[in-house]
């Protein structure tokens, strides 16, 4: 990076599929260069060759972007699991200066475990403003999920936009209306309400 100029670089989108895990290891072992990012967007979609090892390799990573403020990250139909994800949870809980993070997991195999590490870890981010979470046919999710991300909203006074897909997963009725209470109790204090971009639950359609 430092050879082609690229160090005072601020933003970076990279979007690819059906990439190998060994490429996708090696573009974002690349991101350690670039410490004066604040906004990041990964988009390694439909390939089941990427694995916990491209995780593994983007946490080591994302300790040296301290300046980073939007972390997008979209891994749909991969074979990133619990192991991966954890890890990139345990980064963002180090992460102070992030306003906004995206994480798209759809069809894959991550668990309630993985989606907790990552809802705790934000919960670090004392300046998160935006959250979008895309956990659609991720059948193993459970209430337990719903019920971390309801005490994120009661405990962050800083989210103010929340885009949550909870399709086609095990999450009930009474975890996705905990969500809802969490953002009405908000409303009492000194919180402000969260505004939702979209809440893309069954049977709940706006709030």
């Amino acid at each position: 990076a430092e050879y082609m100029g690229l160090t005072q670089l601020k933003e970076l989108v990279i979007s690819t599929d059906r990439i190998s895990d060994q490429g996708c290891c090696e573009i974002v072992s690349a991101l350690s260069s670039l410490a004066s990012l604040t906004r990041l967007q990964l988009t390694f979609v439909d390939s089941k060759d990427i694995s916990d090892t491209t995780l593994e390799v983007l946490s080591t990573s994302l300790e040296s972007l301290r300046e980073l403020e939007h972390l997008e990250l979209y891994f749909w139909s991969t074979n990133v699991s619990n192991e991966g994800v954890q890890m990139l949870g345990s980064q963002l809980a180090h992460s102070a200066r992030l306003t906004s993070f995206a994480l798209n997991l759809r069809n894959t195999p991550v668990l309630d475990e993985g989606i907790l590490s990552v809802v705790e870890g934000l919960m670090s981010c004392g300046k998160l403003c935006s959250l979008k979470l895309n956990l659609n046919t991720m059948r193993h999710v459970t209430d337990v999920v719903a019920w971390t991300i309801a005490d994120l909203l009661r405990t962050t006074s800083s989210l103010v936009d929340l885009d949550l897909d909870l399709r086609f997963t095990e999450v009930t009725q009474d975890a996705k209306e905990d969500i809802r209470r969490a953002n009405s109790v908000r409303k009492f204090n000194s919180f402000k309400a969260v505004s939702y971009t979209h809440l893309t639950l069954p049977t709940i359609y706006s709030v």
